[in-house]
């Protein structure tokens, strides 16, 4: 006759399946273990602030833009306006962002960020010269299963968009 305690294998297979759960958990959160299962809502402000000389008698004007963040080419974009000279260099970089507010708790997370790209021309034949800065912030609310760096690139992105929405809709005007 065999007799088993069969409270003791529950009790290790609670044990178990509690320690795979917080590992994922863990693994989750530094990045290793990609698991998100949420919904999110994100909104936006943005100012902006050019400054431009001998630009000419013409509104419009070419140039060939490089947006990067950090070492990451984040926009490459060549506008092209009818009757001008060559393209007006201008590189740009977007700041490392500021988060504040909750981005850590795991089932809701409440905050935003706030970035700055600043711009100049480089180079140009007719010494024409465009400098700027972009500014902004983005509101995020995210509910569900979302690790940190999940809701941080989510943010990010959003930034990233107005950003080169901006420099593609709003920097000739």
């Amino acid at each position: 006759m065999i007799i088993r305690n069969t409270g003791t294998s529950k009790k290790k297979i609670l044990f178990i399946v509690g320690c795979v759960f917080v590992l994922s958990i863990i693994l989750r959160e530094i990045g290793i273990f990609d698991f998100n299962f949420y919904s999110f809502q994100m909104s936006s402000t943005q100012s902006s602030q050019k400054n431009q000389t001998n630009m000419g008698k013409k509104k419009g004007f070419s140039y060939h833009l490089v947006v990067k963040y950090k070492s990451e080419t984040i926009l490459n974009y060549t506008h092209l306006y009818t009757g001008t000279h060559p393209p007006i260099e201008i590189k740009a970089n977007l700041a490392e962002p500021v988060y504040s507010g909750n981005y850590a708790l795991p089932f809701v997370k409440n905050f935003q960020i706030t970035y700055q790209c600043n711009f100049a021309s480089v180079k140009s034949s007719q010494n024409q010269t465009i400098k700027g800065k972009v500014e902004g912030t983005v509101t995020a609310r995210i509910r569900g299963f979302c690790s940190r760096i999940k809701a941080k690139e989510l943010a990010m992105n959003e930034a990233k968009k107005r950003i080169k929405s901006y420099f593609q809709t709003q920097l000739i005007h």
